[in-house]
């Protein structure tokens, strides 16, 4: 579980990899920041720790 302030990656239109950080946990969703600018809301599953578990969750092209 990420706490406040920990660095974590997200996938972007199922294409890219994008650094966010996290601000808050509650009933199973993340509150992250994006580029100091903006706030999203993720379910759990949809963060990851590092960029490589990213990666490998991307969706590929058959």
């Amino acid at each position: 579980m990420l706490k406040p302030n920990d660095s974590c990656w997200i996938i972007e239109n199922n294409y890219k990899i994008t650094t966010a950080t996290a601000k808050y946990y509650s009933a199973g969703f993340y509150t992250l920041l994006l580029n100091s600018e903006s706030a999203i809301r993720l379910k759990k599953h949809r963060v990851y720790e590092t960029p490589e578990e990213a990666a490998s969750n991307l969706k590929k092209e058959m």
